[in-house]
Parts: C-alpha cells; structure tokens; sequence
C-alpha cells in the first residue's frame, strides 16, 4: 500500500506521483492525471491546483498554470486575463488580445465573447471608418441627416447636414429643401 501521493511502481516499491498528476488516498491506486481546468508542477502531490481566475486549460496533466490560456471573453495583461474592453470581443481561448468591433458598429459590454456583441450602427449613421466604438453615440449621422435621440433622421428644411451630427442653418435670408447636404444647398429667398 502506498500512501496519498504515491503509487506503486513496476518493481511494487511506491514511487512519487509524477508533475501533472495526483493522489489524494492512501492504496494500490495509480496517480491520476490533473484534470481538464487543474495543473500541478511538483511531484508527490494529493491535489492539483485550479487555472487562476478566468482561465482555462483543455488538456489534462498539465504541469504549469502557462498551460492556462485565458478564457474566451478574455485576454492576457500583465500576467492576469483581463476582460476585453468594450469595443472588443474574443472569441476563442487564448492570451492573444481582444478583437476591435468593425467599422460601423459599436459594442458598450466588456467581456464580450464573439463579433455578435457588435451591434450595427443606426439607419442612416457610421463610426467614420472608425473602429472599436463604445456606444450609440460613436455612431455619427451620415451626409444630408440630423441627429434625434439616437436615430438619424433626414435633415429639415433650411438646414445643410455635412455629416458627422453637423447640422447648420442656412445664412438669413437662404432656404433649404429637407435633406440637405451643404451650403450650396441653401438657396437664397426672392429679392436676395
């Protein structure tokens, strides 16, 4: 019989359980490989330790917490997983970094775990060929709309809209048609 920590070799002595395995009873068991999720680096142990937190490794028998990858939603930062910020996703488990949402899409969650967290911009709005936006708000009005509430909608009578929430009257006397886009599109009144 062996104790915890140990089990017996191939010449019936007790041999320490190996890095990467564990035994935590006292019998003629045979160490077990750390489970999916645990690592232990040194021998003779009757546990393994856990990934640190948000981290995960597939495989069992690791022998090291760098076998821990962070979780998807995750991304390593000085040596911690850190969640991705908002404007980001990822969706895979790994210590690469965060995936920046695309052009025209905007993303206020953290920890965010595939490009579904990045939602589109408004009818008639973009980011501007920016990426990584954080709210509704990055979501600009596009040429010829104003901004309501957070919709964009065709810009009114004698007003230009030159995109990016730009709105502006007419010089006095001038008169626009809805949707505006600069302005050249303000024409003057009679008599002007």
């Amino acid at each position: 019989m062996c104790n915890a920590g140990y089990e017996k070799g191939a010449d019936e002595s007790c041999i320490a359980c190996a890095a990467g395995k564990y035994k935590s009873t006292w019998g003629t068991g045979a160490c077990s490989l750390c489970e999916s999720g645990k690592y232990q680096s040194l021998t003779q142990k009757l546990s393994c330790d856990s990934c640190p937190l948000n981290s995960h490794v597939i495989e069992t028998g690791s022998l090291t917490a760098d076998a821990c990858k962070c979780n998807a939603g995750f991304y390593l930062h000085d040596g911690v997983c850190t969640a991705c910020e908002q404007g980001k996703y990822k969706d895979t488990l790994a210590n690469s970094v965060c995936t920046n949402c695309p052009v025209d899409t905007y993303n206020a969650n953290t920890q965010s775990l595939n490009i579904d967290a990045c939602s589109p911009c408004p009818t008639h709005s973009s980011t501007y060929e920016s990426v990584a936006a954080t709210s509704v708000e990055h979501c600009l009005c596009l040429v010829g709309f104003e901004r309501v509430a957070n919709a964009c909608q065709i810009c009114e009578n004698n007003f230009y809209c030159e995109g990016q929430d730009a709105k502006t009257m007419c010089p006095a006397h001038g008169t626009s048609e809805a949707g505006a886009e600069s302005v050249v599109s303000c024409f003057c009144d009679a008599g002007y």
